[in-house]
C-alpha cells in the first residue's frame, strides 16, 4: 500500500516543527537494517536522527528530553490518522535528516501489520530538486513536496533520496503505527 496526501498540516504548523527541528540537536545513530547483536548498532547506512517515541511495551514508553515536540508530534499522528480514517497505535516517532549525497538505501521499517506515515520538510521550500521517495515494492516514486505525508505499509522495502542541491536539508518524521485489533 503507499498513498500520499498534502494538505493535512497548516503552512505555519510545518514552518514551525521545521524551525524547531533545525535548531535541535541531531545524532548519527539513525540505523537502517540493523543487522548485530546485541545493540544493533550495524545495518546498511546510517543518518542523522533522533527518536522522539518509542513503546517498548504496553506501560513502559521512551520520551525524548524534548517533550515539547515529543507531544506535539504525538498530537500529529492522531491528526494524520483522523485524516486518512485510520485506527492506529502509535509504536514509535522518529526524525531523519538529509543532505546531498546523504540518499537513503532500501530497508523496511515494520512488519505487515503496522503502517507508517513519513512527513516530507525542509528548511527551505523548494520544487524539482530531488528528495523523493521510491518504494520498491510498490515500484512507486512519490516526489518531494514541502507538508506531504506518504503512508506504506511499514514492512514495504522503500528509502528516500536526499536532495540534490547542497546545504538544503531534507527532513522526515516518521510514525510507525500498529493497526487496532
Amino acid at each position: 500500500m503507499i498513498t500520499y496526501c498534502d494538505d493535512i498540516f497548516d503552512k505555519k504548523y510545518l514552518d514551525e516543527i521545521t524551525s524547531q527541528l533545525i535548531l535541535a540537536p541531531w545524532h548519527a545513530h539513525n540505523v537502517a537494517n540493523r543487522n548485530s547483536w546485541p545493540y544493533k548498532e550495524r545495518g546498511s547506512h546510517r543518518l542523522l536522527g533522533d527518536t522522539f517515541f518509542r513503546r517498548l511495551s504496553e506501560d513502559n514508553i521512551e520520551y525524548n528530553s524534548n517533550r515539547t515536540l515529543s507531544n506535539s508530534f504525538i498530537d500529529a499522528f492522531k491528526a494524520i490518522n483522523q485524516r486518512l480514517k485510520k485506527d492506529l497505535r502509535l509504536i514509535e516517532c522518529s526524525t531523519n535528516l538529509q543532505f546531498k549525497s546523504m540518499d537513503g538505501t532500501f530497508h523496511v521499517d515494520g512488519r505487515d501489520d503496522e503502517v507508517a506515515h513519513i512527513l516530507m520538510l525542509s528548511n527551505e521550500i523548494v520544487e524539482n530538486i530531488g528528495g523523493e521517495f521510491i518504494n520498491q515494492t510498490m515500484n512507486v516514486t512519490v516526489p518531494y513536496k514541502y507538508g506531504r505525508v506518504v503512508t506504506i505499509t511499514a514492512s514495504d522495502v522503500h528509502r528516500a533520496n536526499a536532495f540534490n542541491e547542497p546545504h538544503i536539508a531534507r527532513i522526515s518524521i516518521k510514525w510507525l503505527g500498529e493497526i487496532n485489533d
